[in-house]
Parts: structure tokens; sequence; C-alpha cells
């Protein structure tokens, strides 16, 4: 998940997403951390990673394989 953190962190401003997830929780840090975690959890189960790289086209070539 490190690098699905990296990868998220690269693309916006650290601090613009930690504040969003504090402020998505209520300030409540250690909801936020877990909505974090959750979140990045949640990237690296869905191959968000791979899909931001080769695009929409390389999930139809899998659907249509299977």
């Amino acid at each position: 998940m490190g690098a699905e953190l990296f990868y998220l962190f690269g693309r916006e401003n650290p601090d613009v997403i930690v504040l969003r997830w504090l402020r998505a929780r209520k300030w409540h840090v250690p909801h936020a951390v877990q909505f974090m975690m959750d979140t990045l959890k949640w990237r690296h189960e869905w191959g968000l990673q791979r899909l931001m790289g080769k695009g929409e086209s390389d999930l139809i070539k899998e659907e249509c394989a299977s």
C-alpha cells in the first residue's frame, strides 16, 4: 500500500489530501487515519494505479477475454 500512498501524493499536495480526510471525519484524527487506510486499501484492491496508468481499454480487453 505504500506505493498507492506515494502515487496518490504524487498527484496532489499531501497537505491538501490529509486536510480533506480530516475535514471528512470532523477533525477526528483516529477516524481520519482509518479513512485514509481504507481508501488506500480500496485503491490497491481495485488496481487503481494500473487503471490510471493504462486506461480503461485494458479493462475492456480483460472483460472480453473472460
